[in-house]
């Protein structure tokens, strides 16, 4: 469920586990729209969080890189890395204990660390997923605007991360948090 589509007290009267935080691009991507990146996360993070029962939140439109593109919205990776930890406290204060980390397109390497951060010392298990990886962009978008494009592409992105998703998830719960190593070297805190 799409959290804009919600009230607070319509919520309040679910009992959702999980979250779903989707990080998207709004710039240049070989030619496409300048919102193509955010355009595919919402459509994705939609489907892939109604087919998980999570709670999908607002797509965060900011690459933490330069991307090299005529035009771009990005922020220093730190500070979307931090951006990206106070987010996940504030899920974790509204009773989630669970968290997806949706990487839309490139330039967001600091989820990596972010995840492992979360799960080993934020007590909210935390999965990371890119669904767009080595995708096609121009196909999904003539597909989501209904002019052309090929359908499977989408099913299949979206059915590939929701298995992965079950599986990080039924993994820790057998096993414990997975951290996926130790966090060395990301941004030392005082």
């Amino acid at each position: 469920m799409y959290a804009g589509t919600m009230t607070a007290d319509g919520f309040n009267a679910k009992n959702y586990e999980t979250a779903y935080l989707p990080f998207a691009s709004f710039g240049d991507l070989e030619g496409l729209p300048l919102n193509a990146g955010i355009t595919v996360a919402q459509s994705l993070g939609e489907e892939i969080s109604s087919r998980i029962s999570a709670f999908m939140l607002p797509v965060q439109p900011f690459a933490g890189a330069v991307q090299g593109g005529k035009f771009g919205l990005n922020v220093d990776p730190l500070l979307l890395y931090d951006m990206g930890l106070d987010l996940a406290r504030e899920v974790k204060r509204q009773r989630f204990n669970k968290l997806v980390l949706h990487q839309g397109f490139s330039g967001m390497s600091m989820l990596y660390p972010l995840t492992r951060h979360l799960n080993a010392n934020e007590g909210i298990k935390t999965v990371f997923v890119r669904p767009c990886e080595n995708v096609d962009f121009g196909a999904i978008i003539a597909y989501l605007n209904g002019i052309g494009g090929e359908g499977a592409i989408f099913t299949n992105l979206v059915e590939s991360a929701v298995k992965h998703i079950n599986e990080a998830f039924a993994f820790m719960a057998a096993n414990g948090n997975y951290t996926g190593g130790r966090e060395i070297g990301w941004r030392e805190r005082p």
